[in-house]
């Protein structure tokens, strides 16, 4: 082969290179891009109807929080309560994140035992009350992080209530 044959060909060898490589990193790219965009719209999807959703279990938790602040909580109505959530949990709760599903499992857990455990057969103490009041200003907490309403920062649980509702669970 003459010399400028083969520099021909090396060049044209080259440029198919370049060119396969430069087609392969666009296609690379675009896939990027569209994973991106289908993430972004399946979070989007998820924010919408966890902003549809949670405000109704919001309005439970806070309208009993105030039951219980201004004293005019019982037993009875706080089975109402409890009853209220179960149902809205079968029905949303798939939207929750992994830590509020947690909660959110616990939380009713510990209803359900001192509605039917031995806390039952006698009233609640003040304090019983003021644990449940706590607990549902923490899950109040919750809901309002995950539709970012408290995005600047972590909940942090007092470890009281944490062996609270763990200590429930045993």
């Amino acid at each position: 082969m003459t010399e400028p044959v083969l520099v021909a060909a090396i060049s044209a060898g080259v440029s198919m290179v370049v060119s396969i490589l430069a087609i392969l990193f666009q296609r690379l790219f675009e896939l990027y891009r569209l994973r991106q965009e289908q993430g972004h719209s399946y979070a989007k999807a998820l924010f919408d109807k966890r902003v549809e959703y949670y405000p109704q279990l919001y309005n439970y938790l806070s309208e009993y929080a105030k039951v219980i602040r201004s004293g005019n909580q019982s037993l009875e109505n706080l089975a109402a309560f409890k009853k209220a959530i179960d149902v809205w949990n079968s029905q949303y709760s798939l939207f929750f994140t992994r830590h509020t599903s947690k909660f959110s499992a616990k939380f009713r857990f510990y209803l359900g035992k001192v509605l039917h455990g031995r806390q039952a057969a006698m009233e609640l103490s003040a304090q019983d009350w003021e644990n449940i009041r706590r607990l549902i200003g923490m899950f109040e907490s919750f809901l309002k992080s995950e539709i970012g309403i408290n995005a600047t920062r972590r909940l942090a649980i007092p470890t009281s209530l944490v062996q609270l509702l763990i200590s429930s669970m045993g």
